[in-house]
């Protein structure tokens, strides 16, 4: 019998195998063991799979934000130079016209042109060629960062946005936990900013978060 979360449950699984590549292994295998641990507890309530999901949200947030700004491109760029040394003959030549154009090799695999001039063949193998490149990409880029003061920086800085947005949720939940006419919406929206962390959400940013502050402390102020 499955889980009484299996589907909750099936995403929190999906955003931890799509860690970005910087996310420390010490990190990942906590994430993992949350993960485990959720699973074998059907007691568990959907509210306490949310929190746990937060926890590893908020604690990933700044790799994978300072990965993609730095590396996305770059990431796409290797793929394409690591997809163009393993094809060969037609498939070969496409994408090596599609990239030329200035079109990454992920938008070229979802386009019209992929799924009109390659044949099914191709396609397969195409697809198979970028999964492989991908990955030998991520693991290169991840090695580089150890060692790359761009992304040094920038995993700083989105470090101390990560304690300024951790901070501002307190302060939305501390506001949530008065007695009002407003407890119930403000607790809702202590939930969706965290859920924003999760893995298929946008990441709050913190002047939506310092507004919101701002904001209900207005209307509670207000209400007295």
């Amino acid at each position: 019998m499955p889980h009484p979360h299996h589907y909750l449950l099936l995403e929190l699984s999906f955003g931890i195998d799509h860690l970005a590549p910087t996310v420390p292994q010490e990190i990942r295998e906590e994430a993992k063991q949350i993960l485990h641990d959720l699973e074998v507890n059907e007691q568990i309530s959907r509210k306490e799979i949310k929190e746990k999901m937060y926890e590893i949200g908020i604690k990933t947030f700044p790799y994978r934000r300072s990965y993609h700004e730095v590396y996305d491109q770059r990431e796409e760029e290797l793929i394409g130079e690591k997809m163009l040394a393993h094809l060969q003959g037609h498939a070969l030549e496409i994408l090596r016209t599609a990239l030329q154009q200035g079109i990454k090799a992920s938008a070229f695999l979802k386009s019209s042109t992929f799924e009109q001039q390659c044949s099914a063949d191709e396609r397969f193998q195409m697809e198979n060629i970028f999964v492989d490149a991908k990955q030998e990409a991520q693991a290169q880029l991840q090695k580089e960062s150890e060692n790359f003061p761009l992304y040094q920086e920038s995993l700083e800085k989105w470090k101390q946005t990560e304690e300024h947005l951790k901070e501002g949720i307190m302060k939305v939940e501390a506001l949530a936990q008065k007695e009002s006419p407003y407890q119930e919406e403000i607790t809702q929206k202590v939930e969706q900013l965290k859920e924003g962390f999760l893995s298929i959400e946008r990441d709050p940013e913190p002047e939506e978060v310092k507004q919101l502050v701002i904001y209900w402390k207005g209307v509670l102020e207000e209400g007295n």
